[in-house]
């Protein structure tokens, strides 16, 4: 008579774990650049939607905003329907109407004047990083531990 085994605690699969528990909102109208940065992200273990514009980045920025908030936004400036800055500010919005944890929003952009970087600030946008940003600059994001 044949006996079913039960499987032992040391037969536990180990899963690799992400560098952070991040949830990140990709948002760019260049449907290459969104799929290089949803590439490298998702090889990095982090879980990413993505936006093509704006407002899509609020629409989806909302439609997640009560079950699992997105951690952290990389967003695209010079956009159709609603640009980056106007969408970093009705996000802002958004989350003091609701009472939620503040998205860290990192701007990437070719624009490069001191004029954007500080409307990016009096936007809400943590960060302004410049394109081209290399993958070494976008992993140093996420990998506080080096």
């Amino acid at each position: 008579e044949e006996q079913i085994e039960r499987p032992r605690s040391s037969d536990t699969i180990i899963h690799k774990q992400p560098i952070r528990t991040e949830h990140l909102l990709l948002v760019d109208d260049n449907s290459i650049n969104l799929k290089l940065l949803s590439t490298f992200i998702k090889k990095m273990g982090m879980d990413a939607c993505t936006a093509v514009d704006g407002e899509d980045a609020l629409l989806t920025y909302k439609a997640y905003a009560q079950g699992r908030p997105f951690t952290t936004i990389l967003m695209d400036i010079s956009m159709p329907k609603m640009n980056g800055f106007e969408s970093t500010r009705a996000i802002r919005d958004y989350e003091v109407e609701h009472d939620l944890p503040r998205s860290r929003v990192i701007a990437l952009t070719a624009l490069s004047s001191e004029a954007s970087r500080r409307e990016a600030e009096a936007s809400g946008l943590n960060e302004f990083l410049v394109k081209p940003v290399s993958l070494k600059t976008l992993k140093s994001l996420f990998n506080h531990e080096s």
